[in-house]
């Protein structure tokens, strides 16, 4: 009992540091918002605010003031406006003023078309929904598919975002593997960007801000949304120079690495735990197997 008292006294300041480094704790999300709210003077107070509201007021012109006669309560809510204002603020320029080329739909595939001893891989949208390519959840296609396919395939520093489905659409992947051999799927699309810094591309793509264009801009019900190269081409894009970009793209890498640390800090703090409990263990197993020696002695 004494020992495990005493297990007791030494895990208890263990557990308060891994509480307030768990308080410290922030998501990747998190950080690259923060950053850019700190960079771009960014006010999601008011943004937040917008969102919350339940109904609005709007002009009839407004509704017929778009390409495509965009009618939706959503396409048309003020926080949606107000995000334009935020990126048109800082910047003049789209996505379509860097483009090295037309941003490209993937390719459709069949059952029969996959192979598991073919050399390229399928990057569909499950393969990017954590905002990377996972290359161990990819299926492999035949040869014929992916020679017939080539205008489909990926290289680093390409951009790969869903076009497709609830809770998928919007997310991107930055390819970063030199040898990285794949084929974009059909609800994807690859953007190839030039005189940009690609990974400051990536870190934009994922914001709050950029992915509620994603939320107003896309159609459809249900599951089944949508979202295309030619929307996607004009949506705002920060105009700051390349320098000021990888300033920006190493502020947030220091920000993850940092939580990388705090994790691994918490994780080494639970094995410290794991080792008093399983000493405080067998001690106490010690002690009942003397108990029961000095017993059967008797």
């Amino acid at each position: 009992m004494a020992d495990q008292i005493s297990a007791l006294k030494q895990i208890e300041p263990i557990e308060n540091e891994i509480r307030i480094l768990k308080q410290a704790k922030l998501s990747i999300q998190a950080i690259i918002d923060s950053v850019l709210q700190r960079e771009f003077g960014f006010n999601y107070e008011k943004f937040e605010a917008l969102k919350k509201d339940t109904w609005f007021i709007g002009a009839i012109t407004a509704f017929a003031d778009n390409p495509d006669l965009r009618f939706s309560v959503k396409f048309h809510r003020p926080a949606g406006e107000f995000v334009q204002q935020e990126l048109n603020r800082i910047t003049k320029k789209k996505i379509k003023h860097y483009l090295a080329e037309p941003i490209l739909l993937g390719a459709s595939i069949s059952p029969s078309d996959y192979d598991e001893n073919g050399e390229y891989q399928y990057l569909s949208m499950a393969t990017i929904k954590n905002w990377e390519f996972d290359d161990e959840a990819a299926q492999f296609v035949s040869d014929t598919y992916s020679v017939s396919k080539s205008e489909k395939s990926v290289k680093r520093g390409d951009i790969i975002l869903a076009r497709s489905g609830e809770g998928t659409i919007g997310k991107v992947a930055l390819i970063e593997k030199d040898d990285i051999k794949a084929i974009f799927a059909d609800f994807t699309m690859r953007i190839r960007l030039q005189n940009y810094n690609l990974e400051f591309a990536y870190y934009y793509m994922r914001s709050m801000y950029f992915q509620y264009l994603i939320e107003i801009y896309k159609k459809g019900l249900g599951n089944n949304t949508n979202i295309f190269p030619i929307v996607i081409k004009e949506f705002p894009i920060p105009d700051i120079s390349l320098e000021e970009q990888q300033r920006i793209v190493d502020e947030i890498q220091e920000e993850i690495d940092k939580q990388t640390a705090l994790k691994q800090k918490i994780s080494v703090l639970r094995d410290d735990i794991d080792k008093i409990i399983e000493k405080a263990i067998s001690i106490s197993d010690a002690c009942n197997a003397c108990s029961v020696l000095q017993e059967n002695t008797r």
